[in-house]
């Protein structure tokens, strides 16, 4: 009857060893699937970003257009061309340009964008670097050009209110 024992508890003591190790292989892969699950939301989250900000800085260089060729304030003309500069990586990214930026400088609560920051990458490089797929690229890609072509109007537009005709 000792040697029943020892052999029923030899076997159990592999059992719960077995499954002791595959607990532990499974908490690994858990670990690492859910790395892999925080590392797409976070790069989804970024991709949602810089889409908006294309959206959001076509929304801006309308505004300014419309805004400076009803009221004559150069400063709107000069906010246009920032806004077109940091889309196009000539002037820096300013901290926290994906919330509501340009109305905090409208309304002086922050300074404008300045040249001295080295952060300075065109839109379409960093929706390049974040992973878009081909056919996502492609979309936005047609939707910068479409914005583009609009900038080129609005631009016209404001050369007429100060006498610049084509």
């Amino acid at each position: 009857i000792i040697m029943k024992i020892r052999k029923t508890l030899i076997i159990f003591f592999i059992i719960i060893c077995n499954f002791s190790i595959a607990t532990i292989t499974m908490a690994f892969k858990l670990k690492n699937t859910l790395n892999q699950v925080e590392k797409a939301q976070t790069n989804r989250h970024e991709s949602l970003q810089l889409a908006d900000e294309l959206r959001q800085s076509s929304d801006d260089l309308t505004r300014f257009a419309r805004t400076y060729v009803t009221t004559g304030d150069r400063k709107y003309k000069k906010y246009f061309q920032q806004v077109l500069d940091i889309r196009n990586g000539i002037l820096s990214r300013p901290d926290d340009y994906e919330n509501i930026y340009w109305d905090l400088v409208i309304a002086n609560k922050l300074d404008p964008p300045s040249t001295d920051k080295v952060n300075k990458q065109p839109l379409e490089t960093k929706m390049i670097n974040a992973g878009f797929t081909m056919n996502e690229f492609n979309e936005l890609r047609k939707a910068q050009e479409r914005s583009d072509k609009l900038v080129s109007l609005e631009a016209v537009a404001m050369n007429a209110i100060e006498g610049k005709f084509d």
